[in-house]
């Protein structure tokens, strides 16, 4: 797919998603044999806290949520899910345990993807926040002009040169078309 999309070979890559395993399977078939940075969404992660303190009874919820937050940046996944299970969920009830689990077994599942303080350290993005808006401009105000129809295929191929134009990798696409 890298040599699809015209990309020169060291190019960093990275896929920020909300941690869909079907998400991380289809960007692995496309970028097979690159290093690629896989990264779950912030706001994904927050999500699932959020669900765990109301679940919880949390109260100040807002605030437990933004500590976490601040806890998962600085430790990365990894140790910061050894001190979710050290501490234990703070109202231990039976009823508790089972939110507890569920955001321990998504963390879980995505432990590698969290490494969010390098990623700030870098200038990087931790949310999709960026991304989603760029779809929004980029994309939107050219299907959604007066009168325009699109059929799926052709909404597509728009989309990817949009994409291409604003990425600045126009040229480096086109010269990859010639160079082959």
């Amino acid at each position: 797919m890298c040599k699809v999309l015209g990309l020169p070979k060291d190019q960093n890559l990275s896929v920020l998603a909300d941690g869909a395993r079907w998400i991380w399977e289809q960007a692995a078939k496309r970028f097979s044999g690159k290093d690629v940075q896989w990264v779950v969404d912030i706001y994904h992660m927050m999500l699932y806290l959020f669900a765990a303190a109301a679940a919880l009874g949390t109260k100040g919820a807002e605030q437990w949520v933004g500590q976490r937050v601040i806890e998962l940046i600085k430790m990365g996944g990894p140790k910061f899910i050894e001190h979710l299970q050290a501490t234990g969920p703070p109202d231990p009830t039976p009823a508790t345990a089972a939110a507890w689990a569920k955001l321990l077994h998504y963390l879980s599942e995505n432990r590698d993807s969290v490494w969010y303080e390098k990623r700030l350290q870098e200038g990087l993005p931790i949310g999709s926040g960026l991304i989603e808006g760029g779809a929004k401009n980029i994309l939107g105000k050219r299907l959604k002009i007066n009168s325009a129809r699109w059929r799926v295929r052709r909404a597509e191929r728009m989309g990817a040169i949009r994409c291409l134009q604003y990425s600045g990798m126009w040229e480096v696409y086109w010269e990859s078309k010639l160079a082959a």
